[in-house]
């Protein structure tokens, strides 16, 4: 059996049963060992012994021996002692309840209930049930056997305690199992996505494009040349001016899509230093055109300002 996330509670819990055997294995059934002992008067789960001879195995004691053999010496009276005396049986029926959630943890190392959080749900909600009846058969053990209480009576509290301690771990399991569901969720569903069944088709089927790569069409390449104009001005409204060489660039492979790129001017070179943002730069080349020039014959010397200041003669 492999080692899992209950592991450690089903120990406890072996443990704790050894301890339940122990208490309800007192007088009556055996002669040495009781909840409480007063002078040679054994006080146990089912009954009770004086010397070599016990009484029948019984739920609760009978109000006539306490009375000729145990009726001083305790800080209770002998009428409340007797009616407590018939919670002692919650000491077997919290071992069968322990004996019970024992099992369920064994079906616990079986690999689907190991992953399953309802079920670590269940087995924790049973031992918290079982802690609290546990947790009065010691109160029982007190009002009943006050002061003289045996080792034994104290086992019943000691259960309470692993129990408490099986329910957090439990806890622990639980969420260990959330996430060993959720690997396994995944791990079903990756092999589940894994199988393709289009890998069974050979070569030649009609969804495959390997026999038919060698007669797609080819692109040729080519390049061409911007024509340099020389009736553009100096400056036409782009970064670079008339008669700048071009950058010939050819079209390009990318997988199985081609790209033809635009042929772009190379940078103009800018003046350095520093220039405010959002402002053009104030060198001749990028200076606006003059309104004056003839569209016709940019290369013309523009005419002379009629309104210079020159033509002004000064008055006589």
């Amino acid at each position: 059996m492999r080692f899992r996330c209950a592991t450690p509670s089903l120990i406890l819990l072996l443990v704790a049963i050894v301890f339940f055997v122990l208490s309800i294995c007192t007088a009556p059934l055996s002669k040495k060992i009781g909840l409480s002992k007063y002078d040679d008067v054994l006080l146990g789960t089912f009954g009770y012994c004086k010397g070599d001879h016990c009484s029948k195995t019984m739920v609760g004691y009978k109000m006539d021996y306490l009375n000729d053999n145990v009726s001083s010496g305790f800080r209770t009276s002998t009428e409340v002692r007797q009616r407590a005396s018939y919670g002692l049986v919650l000491i077997p029926v919290a071992a069968c309840i322990c004996a019970f959630a024992t099992i369920l943890l064994l079906f616990a190392h079986i690999g689907r209930i190991s992953r399953s959080p309802g079920f670590f749900n269940f087995v924790a909600s049973v031992i918290f049930f079982n802690v609290f009846i546990t947790a009065i058969a010691f109160v029982i053990c007190v009002i009943t056997f006050v002061p003289h209480i045996q080792w034994l009576s104290w086992l019943v509290l000691a259960n309470a305690g692993i129990q408490l301690i099986v329910l957090f771990l439990l806890l622990i399991a639980r969420r260990q199992a959330v996430k060993a569901q959720a690997k396994h969720i995944r791990r079903s569903h990756a092999d589940s996505m894994a199988y393709n069944p289009y890998s069974l088709q050979n070569n030649s089927n009609l969804f495959s494009t390997s026999s038919r790569t060698g007669d797609l069409p080819k692109f040729a390449d080519y390049s061409m040349e911007k024509p340099a104009y020389d009736s553009l001005p100096d400056y036409d409204g782009l970064s670079h001016k008339r008669g700048d060489s071009v950058t010939k660039l050819k079209p390009t492979v990318s997988g199985d899509s081609r790209s033809l790129s635009s042929y772009a001017p190379e940078p103009a070179s800018q003046s350095s230093g520093f220039r405010f943002p959002f402002m053009r730069n104030s060198s001749k080349q990028n200076a606006p055109e003059n309104p004056f020039k003839d569209p016709e014959n940019p290369f013309k010397d523009p005419p002379p300002n009629p309104w210079s200041i020159e033509d002004i003669k000064p008055p006589k």
